[in-house]
């Protein structure tokens, strides 16, 4: 089985995608300067995604090829340097046509549990599913923006696949000093009390470590040479865990 995923897998990335389809994924702001070899492999990750991952339109939405190749675009973007075997945990990607409303469950310090609703533009769960609504995806896209709401959100499945978060955790717990994962414990707990330490950097980072590891994701792709400029240690751990360097 594991030689038949193979071959396929190669099939897919050898044929890529076609020019119409290329051309979707030229006009987003963060591949529309990659080189020709690099755009390419880019194709041929997203033409995987797309033949693997199951995609769904949710509350009324009308799913579209255009759609898939930008969220999988987006997404083989992250997967150019080989550090992911293509987000094994997720099954299906969910596509909301604007913000939706979840439920949530609080507990407080007694356990005692509050149910309540929670309007989000996101999620990701470490098993099964990726949520997104895509007028965000559409913002970013006409706006450029530092903030991208696909590379957040298959962050999480990033960090969930290479316990990256959990690494950080056990060097703030004292229980390990890996030499990277100890450059993002002090960035965070520094970021955390004053964010203004990381200017470029989304306030929503010093929620917890995940949240952190995505914002910085979102920036490293997006606007690396700002990430660089506010941490340079910072940029240089990102190009590790990416396995890629985004600027010279």
């Amino acid at each position: 089985m594991f030689r038949f995923l193979f071959n396929r897998r190669g099939r897919w990335m050898e044929e890529g995608l076609t020019k119409d389809q290329a051309d979707i994924l030229r006009s987003l702001p963060e591949l529309a300067g990659l080189k020709e070899p690099a755009f390419q492999k880019i194709c041929g990750l997203s033409r995987v995604l797309m033949e693997e991952k199951t995609f769904e339109g949710c509350s009324g939405l009308t799913l579209t090829e255009r759609m898939k190749l930008i969220v999988s675009g987006y997404a083989a973007l992250m997967l150019a340097g080989d550090v992911s075997d293509y987000f094994p945990g997720l099954q299906s990607i969910l596509i909301y046509p604007k913000p939706y409303i979840a439920p949530v469950e609080d507990y407080d310090e007694a356990g005692i549990v509050t149910s309540g609703h929670e309007r989000r533009f996101g999620e990701s769960w470490e098993f099964g599913s990726l949520v997104l609504a895509w007028n965000e995806i559409e913002r970013h896209i006409r706006t450029a923006s530092r903030d991208n709401l696909v590379i957040h959100e298959f962050a999480h499945q990033i960090d969930d696949e290479l316990g990256i978060s959990l690494e950080v955790e056990r060097v703030l717990n004292g229980n390990a000093d890996t030499p990277w994962a100890a450059i993002i414990a002090r960035k965070f707990e520094t970021f955390s009390r004053n964010p203004g330490r990381l200017p470029s950097v989304d306030t929503y980072g010093a929620e917890d470590l995940h949240e952190f590891f995505a914002v910085l994701s979102e920036l490293f792709f997006t606007y690396p040479q700002h990430l660089r400029s506010d941490s340079k240690a910072l940029f240089d751990v990102m190009c590790t865990c990416y396995n890629q360097k985004p600027i010279p």
